[in-house]
């Protein structure tokens, strides 16, 4: 659940990010730079490769099952 706030969190900052980007800063209030973005990217990136190593060791060893609260 950490890591899905994690990419959620990083996720907006993305769009915000790229909105401003988008509209030179006209559409948002909030500008980061562009190593903020990669920043914020590599975050999310992380957090998402977590997520499916987490995943593929549970069904490894056959735990996993179809409602399994992670995967919600």
């Amino acid at each position: 659940m950490y890591l899905g706030a994690v990419i959620l969190i990083y996720r907006q900052l993305l769009v915000a990010t790229a909105e401003s980007q988008l509209t030179d800063g006209v559409a948002s209030s909030v500008s980061f730079s562009e190593h903020d973005a990669r920043r914020f990217r590599n975050e999310c990136a992380i957090a998402g490769q977590t997520i499916a190593r987490i995943l593929r060791l549970i069904a490894f060893d056959g735990t996993l099952t179809r409602r399994c609260w992670l995967i919600m």
